[in-house]
């Protein structure tokens, strides 16, 4: 497993926590339930985690896509510059 491999299982972790963290909370707010709201903000950390970790291995995984393919340089500019708003919305 490379720093490419880490990154996409951790970058797709990032995104999923959060969704379910939603999840859980609206079944918390729905049924009025103290005891899943904690849940909620559980998974929002995670996610959080997750996404810091994302977010530095991103530069490794960013070396091992330039030197296995011909991406161009603008694609992965604009992949990092989406990346930063996600974590200003995380």
């Amino acid at each position: 497993m490379n720093e490419a491999h880490f990154y996409l299982v951790v970058n797709h972790l990032s995104i999923i926590f959060p969704i379910v963290g939603v999840i859980v909370m609206i079944t918390g707010l729905i049924f009025k339930s103290d005891a899943v709201k904690p849940t909620a903000f559980l998974f929002f950390i995670i996610g959080s985690l997750t996404f810091i970790t994302a977010m530095t291995s991103g530069e490794g995984a960013e070396e091992v896509v330039e030197n296995i393919s011909r991406t161009p340089e603008n694609y992965i500019e604009r992949h990092e510059e989406s990346a930063e708003l996600f974590s200003i919305l995380t």
